[in-house]
């Protein structure tokens, strides 16, 4: 699904709309076909939701398409905690200043030579409990630009595998 939803040119406030996801569709595997880092000014924030109430520990593996400074075809993985029936968002916003929330802009690693990061590509999210057992979850993305005044964004689901 693709929202397209923009705010006025004096408002920085976003607004958009996805799918309900049925929790019955979680899985422990999720694919984010494209997340974006400061590419073109477009960033990404996944919203990841853990459907259980047990606690999770989320690899998330982002792979790297041509256009991404660090290069092409590679790979880091992150791990991020989830709380029991809670969710956490990974915000790619702000290259410049990013903060806790963001796994690429804060990395060095994905600069390659540069002094900024440019990133294009995809992430696998596989979540497991602290015995090694899959832990159910779903989430959506939003591919967000900020550009004159004015505020574009996308919203998507992901895929559970």
């Amino acid at each position: 699904m693709n929202v397209e939803a923009q705010a006025g040119a004096n408002s920085r406030n976003q607004a958009g709309a996805f799918n309900v996801i049925d929790v019955n569709s979680a899985t422990s595997k999720i694919i984010v076909p494209v997340v974006l880092a400061n590419y073109y000014g477009y960033y990404t924030v996944i919203n990841l939701a853990n459907t259980t109430s047990t606690p999770a520990n989320c690899n998330i593996t982002y792979t790297s398409a041509p256009g991404s400074t660090a290069g092409t075809g590679i790979s880091k993985t992150y791990t991020r905690g989830l709380p029991p029936n809670g969710a956490i968002m990974i915000y790619e916003g702000n290259p410049i200043n990013p903060d806790s929330r963001s796994d690429i802009n804060r990395d060095p690693f994905w600069r390659g030579s540069g002094t900024i990061t440019r990133f294009i590509g995809s992430a696998v999210i596989e979540c497991k409990d602290s015995s090694n057992n899959p832990v159910k979850v779903v989430a959506f993305v939003n591919e967000e630009v900020d550009r004159n005044g004015v505020d574009s964004m996308y919203t998507f689901n992901t895929i559970n595998k």
